[in-house]
């Protein structure tokens, strides 16, 4: 693994597999990322392009990157 942007940051940690919260994007199950650390995980058989796909969708949701501190 390496290290893109190394620093500190606080908040709280939110996040779990980059899947299932996919599929919580435009609902109100999807939780506040106000000043969060946003840690994504993937699961095995999800490829590197699913896994990119995902992230994008993430990426153009500004109210969860734009709100959260940091993604790990």
């Amino acid at each position: 693994m390496a290290v893109i942007c190394q620093g500190e940051a606080t908040g709280t940690i939110i996040g779990g597999n980059i899947d299932s919260l996919a599929v919580l994007q435009g609902t109100d199950y999807l939780p506040s990322f106000r000043d969060s650390i946003l840690f994504l995980e993937d699961n095995y058989p999800m490829t590197a392009e699913i896994f990119d796909r995902h992230l994008h969708s993430f990426i153009l949701q500004k109210k969860i990157f734009k709100a959260s501190k940091e993604l790990s």
